[in-house]
């Protein structure tokens, strides 16, 4: 035990991660399943990702220069508006130069677990920073790690995972401000924030706004109003300062979000489901409220509530933890965190943030509490316990085995604080909870992954070419016929197919067509398919080949239609 608390604190983690790692994603191994999500993951994300990267080898080779347009996906495509949503500004995709395009789908895998290893390696140099122990530190660094958030939507969105990584940076760069007027560090994270995905970078400001607010309110109160308007004022300016910088990418990508269709959706109300969920922080909650992190919060949480006069760091998370609570239950503000759209909970990845920070701040090193602080969080237990046996609740088994794992650092807390051992050395109660947090890790990752099927959600590894060079597996040889196509034809033209599915297709092949899959359209495409009748308009693919109706494409430069034989008549 005196080599481990030797050991430096990124090492560590390093090392833990690896360990947790091939376990919490063993599934995919023995299943043979790549991280490429069976929807947007290989019709967006993989593609944008495959394509983007033949572009910077073409561009660095001299072969080919950095074009603004392109006629690849339905009537043509805003090169920086759209891929600046996905890939353009994201730092992880100019790592996979480094891998030859052989090996393109091993790159895409290995950068979404490096994504998630730099969210730890985030959240532990914010608790470095605070100058906090080693082991609450590494223990709230897993919790964040390995939270509900991370293992739902780093696979399944890779882009996600920079907001996560980016998060408790810009904390640290507010306290510079707070302590040090030291502005430089959020300039710089600003601007990159911008420049990675402005989606992610317009909750991120709110998030911070509320965590200057609270800050202030919570430790420096006593400095006056005068002190929250000079600080506020300064953040403003520098803030301004960074959105400059990243104005290059930002004001085309603010442009293509502005014309597209998807910004006019309503929020709807949340069911009582909804809630029951979220209060056992169950991983299926609907609106992307994935709030789930190890059981031990079920404990640390009473405890950081009955402490909350004697820090005012802890007051400062709990205030946090409490805004972030009443967006979670109120629609409304949900629909204004997501731009005024769908209330989706995106942002929610702040909130399991000071659910893990919590615990890094009231984990105490020595695991020393008071019967009355240990009683306190045993009376939260047992009503989560009994809010777990409604009946109609669906996350029962899940919150049941939860709270298994939070009875069991219960009974060592108790153990660690009798009198027999009140004075002897905390270590092996260290490692027992360890243990018990790095235990209910993978019984979650199980869950998630394994018992609820989601593992089904992915494509088998090896599997991706075959799929695009199919289309989809509805036409043989697709890939070679629009080669031919292009190898015998270079005027301007269109493609077309008689199967919706062909999506980003074009993007991969390089030909023109009538068919995009994206998460940011054109509205005006979208107003023209509505005028237009056709029948499977959806925002994120508005036109579906005009339902193939000959006067129209052709108008629009159909030439050509690629079909499988039994659809050929």
């Amino acid at each position: 035990m005196e080599k481990i608390k030797k050991i430096n604190p990124y090492l560590l983690y390093t090392i833990i991660f690896i360990l947790l790692a091939l376990i919490v994603f063993s599934s995919f191994i023995i299943s043979k399943k790549s991280f490429i999500w069976n929807t947007d993951g290989y019709k967006q994300h993989y593609i944008f990702f495959e394509e983007f990267n033949e572009k910077l080898r073409s561009i660095f080779s001299g072969n080919s220069s950095i074009s603004e347009f392109s006629w690849n996906s339905g009537l043509g495509l805003d090169v920086i508006g759209q891929y600046s949503y996905y890939i353009l500004g994201d730092p992880f995709l100019y790592i996979s130069l480094l891998f030859p395009t052989s090996k393109l789908e091993i790159a895409y895998i290995f950068l979404i677990l490096l994504r998630i290893y730099c969210i730890g390696l985030s959240f532990l140099t914010y608790c470095r920073y605070h100058k906090k122990g080693k082991f609450g530190s590494i223990i709230g660094t897993l919790m964040y790690v390995f939270s509900g958030y991370v293992l739902y939507a780093s696979l399944r969105h890779p882009f996600f995972s920079n907001a996560l990584i980016l998060f408790p940076l810009l904390l640290i760069s507010i306290d510079k401000i707070f302590e040090k007027d030291n502005y430089k560090l959020f300039i710089f994270l600003t601007a990159i924030s911008a420049i990675s995905n402005y989606y992610f970078c317009y909750m991120l400001t709110i998030l911070l706004f509320i965590y200057a607010l609270t800050k202030y309110f919570a430790q420096y109160k006593q400095n006056g109003i005068k002190f929250l308007i000079n600080k506020f004022a300064k953040i403003f300016m520098c803030y301004i300062i960074g959105i400059l910088i990243a104005a290059i990418i930002l004001l085309p990508t603010i442009y293509a979000f502005i014309n597209s269709p998807r910004g006019s959706t309503r929020f709807t109300n949340y069911s009582v489901s909804y809630y029951a969920k979220l209060f056992l922080m169950d991983n299926t909650t609907p609106f992307w409220s994935k709030i789930y992190v190890p059981s031990l919060i079920i404990l640390i949480l009473p405890i950081a509530l009955k402490c909350r006069k004697k820090s005012t760091e802890n007051k400062t998370i709990l205030l946090n933890l409490l805004i972030g609570l009443i967006i979670l239950l109120l629609p409304f503000l949900g629909s204004i965190m997501n731009g005024f759209s769908f209330q989706y909970n995106r942002w929610s990845f702040g909130f399991v943030f000071f659910l893990a920070y919590s615990v890094v701040i009231n984990l105490r090193s020595n695991l020393k509490y008071t019967r009355d602080e240990l009683e306190h969080g045993m009376i939260y237990l047992i009503f989560y316990t009994l809010a777990a046996l409604i009946p109609d609740s669906e996350a029962r088994i899940s919150a049941l085995s939860s709270a298994g794992f939070a009875y069991i650092i219960l009974i060592l807390l108790f153990l660690r604080n009798s009198k027999k051992r009140q004075s002897k050395s905390a270590i092996i109660f260290k490692v027992l909870i360890f243990i018990t947090v790095c235990c209910n890790i993978c019984w979650f990752s199980w869950h998630l992954f394994v018992k609820s099927n989601y593992i089904n959600e992915f494509i088998s590894y090896g599997k991706i070419d075959k799929r695009f060079s199919t289309q989809y597996g509805h036409t043989k040889h697709f890939d070679e016929a629009i080669e031919y196509i292009k190898e015998n034809d270079n005027s301007f033209y269109r493609i077309g197919t008689s199967l919706y599915a062909a999506s980003n297709l074009s993007l991969k092949y390089n030909y023109n067509s009538l068919n995009e899959y994206l998460s940011v359209g054109n509205g005006y495409i979208n107003n023209l398919s509505k005028d237009l009748l056709v029948l499977k308009n959806t925002k994120t693919n508005p036109l579906y080949e005009l339902d193939s109706r000959v006067q129209i494409t052709t108008l629009l430069g159909s030439k050509y239609y690629v079909v499988s034989k039994q659809n050929s008549n």
